[in-house]
């Protein structure tokens, strides 16, 4: 027993100091803090713009290309493609009792 109620003690020692440390952590943050700078806030385009210096190792933009002629067949070839997976699997069920009774001839025949 006297080691389950120290455990418990324990326990609700650490629960408790964490509760309480929190808030004071964010109270001891806000103190010291420095006054926010005026206007709004930079767009995400301009960060990093400042000065010459970062500017030169800024990735160059890429150029825009044109879209591909053959990007425009994808939609109709998967179209047709599916289409042709269909009408293959509609043309073997529809042989499918055929080569069954083919199957079954042949082992009369034997």
């Amino acid at each position: 027993m006297g080691k389950r109620l120290l455990g418990v003690l324990v326990l609700a020692a650490l629960l408790g100091s964490g509760l309480f440390a929190v808030p004071a952590m964010a109270v001891e943050a806000t103190e010291g803090a420095a006054e926010e700078p005026e206007g709004p806030a930079p767009d995400i385009g301009e960060i990093g713009t400042q000065n010459e210096v970062s500017r030169e190792f800024l990735p160059a933009p890429d150029e825009a290309e044109p879209p591909s002629f053959f990007q425009f067949f994808k939609v109709p070839l998967f179209a047709v493609g599916v289409l042709a997976a269909v009408a293959l699997l509609f043309a073997y069920l529809i042989w499918q009792p055929r080569f069954a009774q083919e199957r079954r001839s042949k082992r009369r025949r034997r």
